[in-house]
């Protein structure tokens, strides 16, 4: 029996997968929790370590802290030290870049240029610190696994360049240093530095913009590969040339990952768009792309040892792949938050007995014919609806669900499932509500065909219902997920004051062929109704104020007139108590709003009553006056 074990870690807490099984196809999965949700503690880096003979996980967290973590005691803190160039109450505050230790160093590298080496040793109680200025506005930094003073970093307006650590601040170099050494104006520690490529076709300067990079091989610092974030992949010979020695665009979309795959020529990356692929770096080309992510991959892991590509992303799934050309989906476990990383510890492998399993297979193969076929309820499988993805906190979209999607949306604990279809829910649907309680709103919407299905009307009443603390979490659906939940989507994002190409460019990834219609863009560009706003608003909308006197492109009436009250105030310096009756002229009471099914009439043409905030903060500067 083989033993697994996958450490992630998200935004907000660390989390440990272990996986055991004895074979890929039926492994069964327990997922551990260490540590409780904290916004000001989460975590961006993860590495190993090794501290007080002890093996742990290393954690560099947003507030500037670097925890030791012992996995054996339930995520125990061992020790903990602090990066003082992280600022956690400031609006530049940074943010770690780098990340390494074994049982000696403890390295860490911040986006502002700092880069600490600090003493682990047992003889050295004060943990001597020794830092390197480097330049800002660093995006990474990787140090080389075996030459542990050697580093590579690259950023924005940074190209990649090379350091050693034991040469930094001394005249002598070591022999490393003399033998790449080329410019005599670097720093001392700077051992090797790139040159950008050659100009474009105009004549232009291409920018610089590194977002990742790796070194290849474990023996040797002389090769490495980046990814831009002008969908830029590099391959660099620091013996042959200052120049990449490969230079591939892949697609439109910036790098985000990169890790080395199965061998030293071939490396894995991820997007921003959600695509996960490999390429050869001998010939440039594209091998493999990996399939079913809803969101950036952020977390990138290779297990060499069995063959297999793990992955972490915004979509809040694990996922695990099989690199034999196949690209097989393993396993996909839900972990319901935004996940930044993942490690691997393929160190606890448990030796197996081979005697008795040779006696487990021949009993397996005599009883084979005579067991019955296993059923997926007895897999226990979270299936998510077709078209699933996750909107904001507690708002989520998809297809209609069908049964085996329902043990899948009961851990979403909904309160509300807003249905856009032809006709009422019935079925599995309907008694899944009526068991757990949930709220079934229907608004009735035509199938698509040629023109938009959806109307003005049906779209506002949507994303009221959408935007009510009182409904959420709440899942949004549609007969496929696609058009009709897309395009109340699109009108949200308007909403959230997203620009029109970027709306229907979400529009566009959850469409069978990729390709809207210049009906389905006009709608969402002449989306401009009037939206009423309840008293309390999400934290995602907005980030859960108003600080602004006119919306955009919609109409907003505030059902509480404290919102507004506090929005004027910072506007036009100040409302006394006798304009509270002027607040109350303006603003309608709120409307009784009904959960039933019922059928919804067109929007009218003619302009509502209610004041729009322009007014709004005009009739207030008046009285100022």
């Amino acid at each position: 029996m083989a033993y697994k074990e996958y450490e992630i870690l998200h935004r907000r807490r660390t989390v440990t997968v272990h996986e055991t099984s004895s074979s890929e196809e039926s492994a069964s999965v327990a997922v551990k929790s260490w540590g409780k949700i904290n916004r000001e503690e989460g975590i961006q880096l993860l590495c190993h370590g090794l501290i007080e003979n002890r093996k742990a996980i290393v954690a560099a967290r947003q507030n500037g802290r670097i925890d030791f973590i012992d996995p054996n005691e339930d995520g125990k803190i061992i020790t903990k030290f602090t990066e003082d160039s992280i600022k956690v109450n400031e609006k530049n505050k940074g943010v770690f870049v780098g990340l390494f230790a074994n049982d000696r160093t403890l390295v860490t590298a911040t986006d502002g240029g700092t880069v600490c080496y600090r003493s682990l040793a047992s003889a050295d109680p004060e943990h001597t610190v020794t830092t390197l200025t480097l330049s800002p506005d660093l995006c990474r930094l990787r140090v080389h696994t075996k030459e542990h003073h050697i580093f590579a970093c690259g950023g924005k307006e940074r190209d990649l360049s090379i350091w050693d650590v034991n040469a930094h601040g001394s005249e002598t170099s070591p022999s490393i240093t003399s033998i790449y050494t080329r410019n005599t104006k670097d720093p001392p520690g700077v051992i090797w530095r790139a040159k950008n490529v050659k100009n474009d076709f105009l004549d232009m300067r291409v920018p610089v913009w590194i977002t990742d990079l790796q070194f290849l091989n474990d023996d040797d610092v002389s090769k490495l590969v980046t990814g831009t974030r002008h969908h830029q992949i590099r391959l660099y010979d620091i013996k042959a040339a200052r120049r990449p020695v490969l230079d591939v665009t892949t697609g439109e979309h910036p790098v985000v990952a990169l890790v080395r795959g199965k061998n030293a020529n071939e490396v894995v990356f991820s997007d921003t768009f959600g695509n996960v692929q490999s390429l050869d770096i001998r010939a440039g080309k594209l091998l493999e792309r990996y399939k079913g992510f809803a969101g950036t991959a952020r977390g990138l892991a290779v297990d060499h040892q069995r063959s297999l590509l793990i992955t972490v992303g915004l979509d809040r799934f694990l996922r695990i792949h099989k690199m034999d050309g196949t690209r097989n989906l393993l396993q996909k476990v839900y972990l319901k938050h935004k996940l930044t990383d993942v490690l691997i510890d393929t160190d606890d492998v448990e030796p197996t007995n081979t005697a008795p399993q040779a006696e487990a297979d021949d009993e397996l193969w005599k009883t084979l014919e005579t067991k019955p076929k296993v059923t997926q309820d007895q897999f226990n499988m979270l299936i998510p609806p077709f078209r699933y993805a996750i909107v904001e906190d507690e708002v989520y979209r998809g297809a209609y669900p069908k049964s085996r999607n329902l043990r899948f949306l009961k851990r979403l604990h909904l309160k509300t499932i807003l249905s856009l279809c032809p006709n009422l829910p019935a079925g599995d649907l309907a008694d899944f509500c009526k068991e757990y309680n949930i709220k079934n709103i229907t608004l009735q919407v035509n199938k698509v065909k040629d023109n938009v299905p959806l109307s003005y009307s049906k779209a506002v009443q949507a994303i009221q219902i959408i935007i009510d603390p009182e409904n959420q979490p709440i899942y949004v659906h549609c007969l496929d997920g696609a058009n009709v939940t897309g395009l109340v989507i699109a009108c949200l994002r308007k909403l959230q004051m997203w620009s029109v190409p970027s709306a229907m460019g979400e529009f566009l990834r959850f469409l069978r062929g990729g390709v809207t219609s210049s009906e389905e863009n006009e709608f969402v560009e002449k989306f401009s109704a009037e939206i009423e706003i309840p008293c309390t608003i999400p934290i995602w909308l907005w980030s859960g104020r108003v600080d602004f006197v006119k919306h955009p492109t919609l109409k907003l009436k505030f059902l509480d007139p404290g919102i507004v009250q506090t929005t004027t105030k910072k506007a036009a310096g100040g409302i006394g108590e006798g304009d509270r009756d002027l607040l109350g002229n303006l603003l309608e009471p709120p409307a009784n709003v009904t959960t039933e099914y019922r059928e919804v009439d067109a929007i009218e043409e003619e302009e509502p009553e209610a004041v729009s905030m322009t007014l709004l903060a005009l009739a207030l500067e008046g009285l100022k006056d």
